[in-house]
């Protein structure tokens, strides 16, 4: 609620500048690749939550649950990304 547009706006563009340098870089192996399965899944998951707030359609319960199943998939995104960082 403390956010406006362009706030919102500026770390989506940071977010996606910054996730594109990633996904550029080219490392091999398995645990490269379930890195970036993670990490793909967890800007996916972001990237439809934005969508979703900026752009919002339907009712607001079907907003809702839209939105948690978005959450659900950034968390489940994050916990097996968490995986590799944690020492």
């Amino acid at each position: 609620a403390d956010e406006s547009r362009e706030t919102v706006d500026a770390a989506y563009n940071a977010i996606r500048r910054q996730y594109k340098d990633i996904i550029l870089t080219e490392i091999d192996g398995k645990e490269a690749e379930e890195i970036d399965s993670a990490l793909r899944g967890m800007y996916d998951a972001y990237e439809s939550i934005y969508n979703l707030v900026i752009y919002p359609i339907g009712s607001a319960s079907a907003f809702e649950t839209e939105l948690q199943g978005y959450i659900d998939s950034f968390i489940n995104s994050d916990d097996a990304l968490s995986l590799f960082l944690d020492d």
